[in-house]
């Protein structure tokens, strides 16, 4: 493969290209087919919508750009799918999601310039920073998994082409909360949602109101009557609304049919309570106009399994979608080195590991063999697997379903597991009698898995706010517990 790049650049040197050094003088993108600017090069200084004409698709790992230049760089011909700016200089884009990965490029500015989205294509824009500054991609297709191309929670403004409308969600393959885009958001600290975005999807024009009955199901709640106004989505139970800004301001509602939702008063499901099952364009004819503050799923003939718990039902998750997952370990950090690629489970393994790079799915990676010792649920990818306290060594591996039930960790009778991540994923902590004192990674819980009844408090020694678990809880954000718990105890009783 590289013999015939290297022809095909020869060719286009001497068909007129010109050589890199030229790039000074004249400006320009170089771009090459190997890191640290070595390989076949060429020098780019008008745009070129199909790299394919000239050889170089999917082949470019390194780049130069001209001083003072900003070009945007695409995923497929003619600036589709997602796209990136580029302004300085790139050595090995081994290191970004973006190598052997480009097949269209154009010149958009000066590298203190912003484009607009809504060029010749349009799409949203996302940036890094506040007042559209910071690492900047321009999606035209919906990304299901931001965390792929190195934005998951790390966006905090964005650019919306004119008469667009995106709908960004809390949690990869729009799970969690969800919001409409549609017009340019300078700041997004001013909204719950600054560093907050795990997928994004395109669903209409700025005047549409999609309903909530796509491809996940769910509950669209909106300011005004007559479904216009602000607009969230929630496909996970919602304790407090006044998170995401909708605290007492709801004015009309849309049901995917055949589900079941609980809206209260009160945060965390207190106060008066009444169930929705249908849209409701109107809720200033119901005593229910601007009061709901917390929400949940609780039933309906189509709600799929595990709703009780909150947990996600997402057919990316299905046995058909796990068959194409796969996984890639480096013996290196920064995804370089010896690579071997993974497409199911494997109980023994030799391996040695440094990163990992989640290419589909939602995998289980852990220092013993048959799935024991130490273990973290990865759905995105880990550029350095020793913040994830493995060291080197990687002995089994598997795709797991965040949805299915938590397996016991070894050992006879009561036990309570913390995890780090809703749906019983990530690193985890496990208790089989009283701590009066929980401290360090031993907080961080956002979900739940036991035998028997346990008491968690938010204070040390069993004191301040406690709320009493029988079984297993995928959020503990229902309870309002996350990250809060200070001590446990259990109970003596055997739950259901």
């Amino acid at each position: 493969m590289r013999t015939i790049r290297f022809l095909v650049f020869a060719l286009l040197a001497v068909a007129g290209f010109s050589a890199p050094a030229l790039a000074q003088d004249y400006g320009g993108i170089s771009v090459y087919g190997d890191v640290d600017f070595r390989g076949p090069v060429v020098t780019l200084r008008q745009d070129e919508p199909d790299l394919g004409r000239l050889g170089l698709n999917d082949a470019i790992s390194s780049v130069r750009v001209g001083p003072g230049e900003q070009w945007e760089a695409c995923a497929e011909a003619f600036y589709r799918g997602r796209c990136f700016m580029i302004n300085n200089d790139e050595p090995d884009l081994r290191r970004t999601p973006w190598n052997d990965m480009i097949s269209s490029i154009r010149r958009v500015g000066g590298a203190g310039s912003v484009p607009p989205p809504a060029g010749d294509y349009g799409g949203i824009s996302v940036y890094g920073d506040v007042d559209f500054r910071g690492p900047v991609v321009t999606l035209r297709q919906d990304e299901p998994d931001l965390g792929r191309i190195g934005l998951n929670d790390a966006i905090s403004s964005v650019r919306v082409g004119p008469g667009e409308q995106w709908e960004a969600c809390a949690e990869a393959f729009y799970r969690g909360r969800c919001f409409m885009i549609s017009n340019d958001e300078p700041d997004l600290r001013r909204t719950p949602w600054n560093d907050m975005i795990s997928s994004i999807r395109r669903v209409g024009g700025a005047g549409s109101a999609p309903p909530p009955a796509g491809d996940y199901g769910g509950i669209s709640v909106y300011g005004d009557v007559d479904f216009r106004g602000p607009v969230v989505t929630l496909r996970q139970d919602e304790p407090d609304l006044g998170r995401v800004g909708l605290n007492d301001v709801i004015s009309s509602v849309r049901v995917v049919p055949g589900e079941q939702w609980e809206a209260c008063a009160d945060a965390f499901y207190r106060g008066r309570c009444f169930m929705i099952s249908s849209d409701e364009p109107d809720l200033r004819r119901t005593p229910w106009n601007d009061v709901i503050s917390s929400i949940r799923r609780v039933g309906g003939a189509d709600v799929p399994p595990y709703a009780q718990d909150g947990r996600p039902y997402d057919p990316a998750y299905g046995a058909e979608a796990r068959r194409r997952w796969s996984v890639t370990l480096f013996d290196r950090t920064n995804f370089r080195g010896r690579s071997t690629v993974f497409g199911g489970a494997v109980p023994r393994l030799a391996a040695s590991a440094e990163s990992v790079a989640v290419t589909r799915g939602v995998w289980e990676l852990c220092d013993r063999t048959n799935f024991r010792g130490h273990c973290v649920v990865f759905e995105n990818s880990a550029p350095d697997l020793r913040v994830h306290n493995f060291r080197g060594r990687i002995a089994s591996l598997r795709p797991v379903d965040p949805r299915s039930p938590p397996v016991p960790p070894p050992g006879e009778g009561q036990f309570l597991t913390f995890y780090d991540q809703r749906d019983f994923r990530g690193a985890a902590a496990t208790f089989r009698g009283p701590v009066g004192y929980l401290s360090g990674n031993d907080r961080r819980a956002r979900s739940a898995a036991m035998s028997g009844v346990w008491e968690l408090c938010d204070d040390e020694n069993f004191r301040g706010r406690c709320v009493t678990l029988d079984r297993n809880v995928a959020d503990l954000d229902r309870y309002g517990m996350t990250n809060r718990v200070a001590s446990v105890r259990p109970l003596g009783r055997r739950g259901r």
